[in-house]
């Protein structure tokens, strides 16, 4: 075996070894290989295989980490889309899954957020402008936030 094919092995070992813990954008695991010195020529053959095997595969990636940030963060629509992005995901895809996703559960998972926030938070003290600037923190669009809070209203002191 020649030095670049034990180069090769070594990579690829070390890349299964990382995705089977969690998935990775293809960007991602090309800065990884870099970083651990391997050639450019090999990330990308690695990346090959990888994407020949479907062991990376961007659009089931977003996916998954799309409603991870949704049904368990209870993010908006737009602090998940700069969270992918700057892990290296395609805004193309990013911007395509999120579209697929109804306004309603945007909405619900802001209501989640509003009871989150509600849990650790005095009632008689909370303002409409503190939970809303709370909300858009959390990446959700002006229409939702009002949908949300027209919904709980009854929670929050409007003094």
């Amino acid at each position: 075996m020649s030095n670049n094919d034990q180069e090769y092995s070594k990579a690829l070992s070390y890349v299964l070894k990382i995705l089977g813990r969690r998935d990775y954008s293809e960007k991602k695991l090309r800065e990884k290989l870099l970083n651990k010195r391997y050639s450019a020529a090999i990330a990308a053959d690695i990346l090959e295989f990888l994407r020949e095997r479907n062991y990376v595969n961007e659009e089931r990636t977003v996916r998954n980490m799309v409603t991870t940030r949704l049904d368990h963060y209870h993010w908006g629509p737009y602090k998940v889309r700069s969270n992918l992005f700057s892990k290296g995901y395609d805004l193309k895809v990013i911007n395509r899954v999120l579209n697929e996703i109804e306004d309603e559960q945007f909405l619900h998972c802001c209501e989640n957020a509003i009871d989150d926030y509600l849990k650790h938070n005095d009632y008689s003290i909370i303002k409409l402008e503190k939970i809303y600037r709370f909300l858009k923190n959390r990446g959700f669009s002006d229409n939702i936030i009002k949908r949300s809070l027209s919904n709980k209203t009854h929670f929050f002191n409007n003094d």
